[in-house]
């Protein structure tokens, strides 16, 4: 419902708050992403990668399916060699 509604009104915005709110979605992925980073070096190296994948791709296929492959490859990648936090491994999750 949210993205309906927020497709309908970017037809009423000015452009200008519609560019501006597309930069705001990177600044949000990146609040999102930073204290993850702090002291998990699998996880950034992640990150390197994928956004490595997403250069190298986008100069083949279309810049918006090469976002798609290369955050699913990514994210498959990460599975298997990014470790969870010690928070959520607890005896609580046992």
């Amino acid at each position: 419902m949210g993205t309906l509604i927020g497709a309908v009104a970017s037809d009423f915005l000015p452009e200008i708050l519609t560019a501006s709110l597309g930069i705001s979605l990177y600044a949000m992925f990146i609040g999102l992403l930073m204290p993850n980073l702090t002291n998990n070096y699998k996880l950034g190296g992640l990150v390197v990668l994928t956004a490595l994948c997403n250069t190298l791709l986008s100069q083949v296929i279309d810049s918006s399916w090469a976002l798609i492959i290369s955050t699913l490859l990514c994210a498959f990648i990460g599975v298997f060699f990014v470790d969870l936090d010690e928070e959520t491994e607890g005896p609580a999750n046992e």
